[in-house]
């Protein structure tokens, strides 16, 4: 006897604001708030460049874009790997 279940389709999307999923207007909430505390109208707009390339960066990477992110830019390590820094090892 076969029994079907129904998976949920959007059990795993991102809640959308728009056209843009919420991950994606983070930098611009961030750049839009930092630009009214420092009264600079170029900060605001900063956030709309920042987000456009996270949104071009997530199409590239699609899985763990942050995290690999960091990793090209030297933040975030592997956890099994050997800093960087490390120069002596001990037998």
């Amino acid at each position: 006897m076969k029994v079907y279940t129904k998976f949920p389709q959007g059990a795993d999307k991102m809640v959308q604001f728009f056209d843009w999923e919420m991950d994606e207007l983070i930098p611009l909430a961030f750049f839009l708030i930092f630009g009214l505390v420092l009264k600079n109208p170029v900060i605001m707009l900063l956030g709309f460049f920042v987000m456009k390339l996270y949104i071009k960066g997530k199409q590239r990477f699609p899985n763990n874009f942050v995290f690999i992110f960091l990793y090209s830019i030297g933040i975030l390590t592997e956890r099994r790997s050997i800093p960087g820094f490390v120069k002596n090892f001990m037998e």
